[in-house]
């Protein structure tokens, strides 16, 4: 099986989590941590399409995310790092980001339910409640 890499090139424009209209990220404007959490959002697609017929065609890349998952990415993870950022000791940043997705769809967190990944008629990923 081929390892998967994330192809990190494009832009998305999202809302901010914190305020302000919207902005227009590319790959280097994200932390480390929410870096760690979208690498692990499609190492999860990637595992997933080779299991199903309908998601190997799947693009596996940052500019692929709709616009309101980014968003929801952003807010997720902020809202995360302030409430669990004194316990996180070891590891890196992106670690972190990875463990908060792999939890979070194991259903951990009560405040973070599992999100189901979808793929739009638009060709975009897209995020929503329920596993």
């Amino acid at each position: 099986m081929e390892a998967f890499t994330l192809d990190t090139s494009g832009y998305v424009t999202a809302q901010r989590a914190t305020s302000g209209g919207p902005f227009t990220f590319s790959w280097s404007d994200l932390t480390p941590f929410q870096q760690g959490y979208v690498e692990a959002l499609f190492a999860s697609i990637a595992a997933r399409a080779t299991r199903e017929a309908g998601w190997r065609d799947v693009p596996y890349g940052f500019h692929h995310l709709a616009p309101e998952t980014l968003a929801r990415i952003l807010k997720d993870c902020e809202a995360y790092q302030g409430r669990y950022l004194a316990m996180q000791l070891t590891g890196s940043d992106a670690t972190w980001g990875r463990y908060f997705w792999a939890d979070r769809q194991n259903g951990i967190y009560a405040d973070w339910p599992p999100l189901t990944v979808t793929l739009g008629d638009d060709g975009l990923i897209y995020l929503r409640e329920g596993a």
